[in-house]
């Protein structure tokens, strides 16, 4: 699918004239006025202009949520050093690795340096490859360490958030942020009208049934790590249904998969 930029939340790129600012990406919103960037996987024809927006936005966090290659299909370049020491230079901008350590599951977080003219910006880079595209896990324990780990450095600049096309995985951690706001904030919460809102910034966010239904576990277990709620027998209902038609799902695909 041909996924549309709006361009009344579109980053423009700066320093660069009005014929050559574009990049896939948007402005998103939370209703503390906190922000997000939701943007496309880095290729290999637009890492420069990625790494340009995050230098001159200022990006204290990007959360990647997808793998550099998935199923044999390549999601995102490679545009950023994986090993401690190392660096990468795309035209006139350097990145540098300054430190890795990994977390639970498949989540590793970089410690990265931008470099421009002499003028470096440091930045904190989560990766989790543990998000199939399309379609959901069952756990929804590494997102919410996630927001956890990544909820300190609120203050410091915007979050970037990309997967492949930067609408599914991507919406849906936006939306779950957007949730958490909301409700830190005392406000009532409708799942359906987050996303229309998310939607309205970043277009077509939350692809799938199964990130909308993700997104309500991940939201829970959010409320109950943080003692908001306590999991009464509705809830670990609400958990097993979803567990069981997660399942269900997988293994209809993987017979449509094997019969194609």
């Amino acid at each position: 699918m041909d996924v549309l930029c709006l361009d009344d939340t579109r980053v423009v790129l700066q320093g660069r004239p009005k014929d050559n600012d574009y990049i896939h990406a948007n402005w998103v919103q939370l209703p503390s006025h906190r922000k997000y960037i939701c943007t496309q996987g880095p290729l290999d024809e637009t890492v420069e202009d990625f790494w340009l927006m995050v230098f001159k936005e200022k990006v204290a966090v990007i959360i990647m949520l997808c793998d550099l290659c998935e199923s044999g299909e390549t999601k995102c370049a490679e545009y950023y050093p994986n090993a401690i020491g190392k660096a990468l230079t795309f035209g006139d901008i350097k990145v540098k690795n300054l430190q890795k350590q990994k977390s639970v599951d498949t989540m590793i977080c970089f410690t990265l340096a931008v470099e421009i003219s002499n003028e470096t910006h440091k930045l904190v880079h989560y990766k989790w490859a543990g998000w199939p595209d399309r379609v959901a896990p069952a756990n929804p324990g590494p997102i919410v360490e996630l927001v956890l780990k990544t909820k300190p450095l609120c203050s410091s600049g915007p979050f970037v958030v990309h997967c492949s096309a930067g609408i599914g995985r991507t919406g849906t951690y936006c939306a779950l942020e957007y949730a958490i706001d909301k409700l830190a904030l005392g406000g009532t919460l409708s799942i359906v009208e987050v996303i229309k809102e998310i939607r309205k910034q970043r277009l077509h966010s939350v692809q799938t049934t199964l990130q909308y239904l993700y997104l309500h576990t991940c939201l829970i277990e959010y409320l109950a790590t943080t003692k908001v709620v306590q999991k009464d027998s509705h809830i670990r209902k609400f958990q097993r249904d979803y567990e069981k038609y997660l399942k269900k799902f997988n293994e209809k695909n993987a017979k449509t998969n094997a019969n194609s």
